[in-house]
C-alpha cells in the first residue's frame, strides 16, 4: 500500500518563525495530540524529531516547529512546495520534502545515468526521466542536451567496423536516444520511417565525416533507403 502524502505551500511569515503551518483538512493525517513526531527530510534517510501541534481553533492550522535550519540549507522561499508523507503512521515517521530540490537531485541522477549506460532502452528511460523531473517534453530535453554537446570540439575517432552482416555503429546510446527523440526517427533527408516490432522507430546514423567522432554537427539521422546510397 502506498503511503499518504499531501503537498503545501511554503509562506513568508511561518519561515521566518521555522515552522510548516498545515491546513486543517490534512490534519488527518497527523497526530491527534499534541507532542513529537519522526521527521526525515527530503531524500536522506536520519530521523529527527520535531514538536507538533495539532489543529487549534485559535491559531487555524497545524503546525511542525524546529525547521529553520532546514528553511536556511535548502534556500526555501515562499510559494515553495512541499510535500509531507506518511512513511510510519504507527511510529510516527513523516517525510518533509522540498519539491524543488527533490526534482533537482532526480535530474541529475536521471542525466548521470543518461550518458553512462550502454544499453540505448535505458537511455531512452533516463531522458524521459530527465524531462519529467524537470516538467518539460522529451524532445525540448534532448534540443538542450544536443545543444550542450554541439558547444563540444569535433574529435578524431576510429573508423567504424564494417561487418559482412552490417554495420556495427559505435554511436552512444545517450545520442541515439537525443536524436530519436528529436527526429522523431525520420530521415533527415527524405522524411520516412517506420517503425520495429517493439513499435519504435527504425533508424540508422550517418557520420559526414568518417574520421571524426560523434558528434551532432557529424551525424544524420537516416532511414536505410538513403543511407545504402
Amino acid at each position: 500500500m502506498a503511503n499518504s502524502s499531501f503537498t503545501i505551500y511554503a509562506t513568508d511569515s511561518r519561515i521566518s518563525k521555522g515552522l510548516l503551518a498545515i491546513p486543517r483538512r490534512f490534519g488527518g493525517e497527523l497526530p491527534a495530540t499534541k507532542g513529537k513526531i519522526l521527521v526525515v527530510f527530503d531524500d536522506g534517510t536520519r530521523v529527527e524529531p520535531k514538536i507538533y501541534v495539532p489543529f487549534d481553533p485559535k491559531i487555524k492550522e497545524c503546525r511542525v516547529f524546529g525547521l529553520s535550519r532546514w528553511f536556511s540549507k535548502r534556500e526555501v522561499v515562499a510559494g515553495d512546495a512541499i510535500t509531507i508523507t506518511v512513511e510510519d503512521p504507527i511510529k510516527g515517521i513523516y517525510r518533509i520534502a522540498l519539491d524543488r530540490f527533490i526534482q533537482q537531485r532526480r535530474a541529475v541522477e536521471a542525466r548521470r545515468q543518461l550518458y553512462t549506460t550502454d544499453s540505448p532502452d535505458i537511455a531512452s528511460e533516463q531522458l524521459r526521466r530527465l524531462a519529467e523531473s524537470k516538467k518539460e517534453k522529451v524532445q525540448e530535453i534532448a534540443f538542450q542536451e544536443i545543444v550542450l554537446i554541439a558547444q563540444r570540439p569535433l574529435l578524431e575517432r576510429k573508423r567504424v567496423i564494417v561487418l559482412q552482416r552490417g554495420r556495427a555503429e559505435a554511436v552512444p546510446p545517450a545520442l541515439r536516444a537525443l536524436l530519436e527523440a528529436i527526429h522523431q526517427g525520420k530521415c533527415q533527408i527524405c522524411g520516412f520511417t517506420f517503425k520495429k516490432r517493439d513499435g519504435k522507430p527504425y533508424f540508422e546514423i550517418h557520420h559526414l565525416e568518417p574520421d571524426k567522432g560523434h558528434h551532432p554537427m557529424n551525424v544524420l539521422v537516416i532511414c536505410p533507403n538513403c543511407h545504402g546510397n
